[in-house]
C-alpha cells in the first residue's frame, strides 16, 4: 500500500474473518417488468368497468405506466341478485312490517 492509502486506513483493524480493512459495497439492481404493471393495470380496469371506460391504454413514459380512464355515461350495471333484494325489500318499512 502506498502511504495515503496507509494514512486513510490508519487504525482501522481488518476483520478476522476476511482480512477486509473496508465495509463490503452491496451492488443491487433494479429490473423493469412492464407485463406485471400491464397485468395489475388490466385487473384494475376490469374492476371497474361498469362505472368507467378507458380513454387511452395503458403507455410507459419513462419508468411511469399509466393509463386513462373516463366515467361512463347513464346508470352503473347491477348484479340481478341485488336488483331483486332491493324491489323485496322495497315494501317493507319498520312500521308496515308484520
Amino acid at each position: 500500500m502506498k502511504f495515503d492509502t496507509k494514512v486513510v486506513h490508519a487504525g482501522i483493524t481488518p476483520d478476522p474473518t476476511t482480512g477486509s480493512i473496508v465495509p463490503p459495497i452491496y451492488q443491487t439492481a433494479t429490473y423493469v417488468l412492464p407485463e406485471v404493471g400491464r397485468d395489475l393495470l388490466d385487473r384494475f380496469t376490469g374492476m371497474l368497468e361498469d362505472v368507467a371506460k378507458i380513454d387511452r391504454p395503458p403507455a410507459i413514459e419513462g419508468r411511469q405506466m399509466s393509463i386513462v380512464l373516463e366515467p361512463r355515461k347513464g346508470e352503473p350495471k347491477t348484479d340481478d341478485a341485488e336488483a331483486s333484494d332491493g324491489a323485496a325489500d322495497a315494501g317493507t318499512t319498520p312500521e308496515t312490517s308484520p
